[in-house]
Order: C-alpha cells, then sequence, then structure tokens
C-alpha cells in the first residue's frame, strides 16, 4: 500500500510468515522519500519485527 506526490512518496508494507513449529514471523515497513531539490532526495525506513 502506498501514496505518491510530485513532492513525496509513502509506502507501508506488512508480511506474515507461517513457519510451522517455530514461531510466525510478522513485518511492517513503513518507507518514506522526499524530495529536497535537484538531485537530493531523503529517503527514511522504519522496520517493526512481532
Amino acid at each position: 500500500m502506498g501514496k505518491k506526490t510530485e513532492q513525496y512518496t509513502l509506502d507501508l508494507e506488512y508480511t506474515n510468515q507461517d513457519r510451522g513449529e517455530d514461531p510466525d514471523l510478522e513485518l511492517a515497513t513503513l518507507i518514506g522519500a522526499i524530495k529536497l531539490g535537484g538531485l537530493w532526495s531523503l529517503i527514511a525506513q522504519l522496520h517493526r519485527l512481532f
């Protein structure tokens, strides 16, 4: 899921993995990018493992 404009991009991803006998793996990621001007952009990522 995401949103993109001329100035910024914002994405959200969620995944769940069934690992049989081991505990399930759940991960959420938030990724953002903003244009600062010219060739410069600022990119940030936030990951959360449940």
